[in-house]
């Protein structure tokens, strides 16, 4: 596994127990590098990930809102509300990342984590949200 899905991975975690609002010893993201020993490879793209939907999330449920048409985010599971934040982090914010790779990142986490409705749930609304986010000519490369 790779350093960066070894991040991501990580960075479920953190952020589903910050969704859950509960106060744990492991709120401080140093503490929960060292309690759930995150490989020293991993750390800067977990915490860039972590910040970054944190920062931005009000802007990140947003988004999710307009393409998630008859779901509130609210009554998603929150394992795959927590994994549509990152990837749309990623999408929005993290450009250095091809959006194929994010999408592809995102499904697996989802199958691994969560139900298996949730890979296609998943892959629909990011699906949606990358022709909003990321330029025409990627998805033109994608597909040549």
């Amino acid at each position: 596994m790779g350093y960066r899905r070894m991040a991501r991975e990580a960075a479920l975690g953190y952020l589903y127990q910050s969704d859950l609002g509960l106060k744990a010893r492991t709120d401080d993201p140093s503490l929960f590098v060292k309690h759930f020993e995150i490989k020293e490879d991993s750390r800067e793209f977990f915490l860039s990930l972590i910040h970054g939907v944190l920062k931005e999330q009000n802007c990140i449920d947003e988004e999710l809102q307009r393409v998630s048409e008859h779901w509130k985010l609210q009554r998603m599971a929150r394992v795959d509300r927590v994994i549509l934040r990152m990837a749309t982090w990623e999408l929005m914010f993290s450009k250095d990342t091809p959006f194929k790779v994010i999408l592809d990142e995102a499904v697996e986490i989802a199958k691994k984590f969560s139900t298996t409705e949730s890979a296609s749930f998943v892959n629909g609304l990011l699906d949606e949200l990358a022709k909003t986010h990321r330029h025409e000519s990627e998805w033109l490369e994608e597909s040549t």
